[in-house]
């Protein structure tokens, strides 16, 4: 039986190694690198989940618009307005209702003027994030309010609005809320795009 412990355990010449320092480098360099990017990422993440509700709710004020037109000037009543637009559109899902999840629409039409013709519809999606963004389209004046100061009347025309997500709990996401929304979390009311 041989006896290694006399043998010697240099290196051949040619053959080598990391040492512990270089390792150390190696591995610092990657976590400052990762430090950077993770944040990115999550960042662009977020940033892709507000631009598809906001195209969520864009996309469906476009049909909304070409069902007015298709009815000679004027919206339908709620529930016949989240059908067709369920006929209208691939991938979301509407209710006259809260929206609970991405790509779940909330639909509301109503009556203002005389005579009573169906004369805004307000739609309203709720982002991957938890932010809630609204769009409202009228043909008449219209009361809506922001934060907790009263009613404002906007003229006839389209706004756009969101509401950040709270920081406990979860957000009500309803395209019927703009009206009586008293919360202090809203982003304006804006007739150029979201805020």
């Amino acid at each position: 039986m041989r006896d290694l412990s006399c043998e010697s355990t240099d290196l051949d010449v040619g053959e080598g190694g990391f040492t512990l320092v270089e390792l150390l480098v190696v591995m610092l360099v990657i976590s400052i690198l990762l430090a950077i990017a993770v944040p990115t990422f999550f960042g662009v993440i977020s940033t892709s989940k507000q631009t598809a509700a906001e195209s969520n709710t864009t996309n469906v004020l476009i049909l909304a618009q070409t069902i007015y037109t298709n009815n000679v000037g004027q919206y339908l009543d709620t529930n016949s307005m989240v059908n067709n637009l369920a006929t209208d559109s691939s991938g979301l899902t509407f209710t006259s209702g809260s929206s609970t999840s991405e790509n779940n629409v909330s639909v509301v039409t109503g009556t203002s003027g005389t005579p009573t013709v169906y004369s805004y519809v307000s739609i309203a999606d709720l982002s991957g994030n938890g932010n809630c963004y609204h769009i409202i389209s009228t043909l008449q004046p219209i009361s809506l309010y922001l934060g907790s100061s009263g009613p404002t009347t906007y003229g006839k025309g389209t706004w756009y609005a969101y509401e950040r997500a709270p920081t406990t709990g979860s957000l009500t996401c309803s395209a019927s809320t703009p009206f009586v929304s008293t919360t202090t979390s809203w982003k304006g009311w804006s007739g150029h795009g979201f805020p």
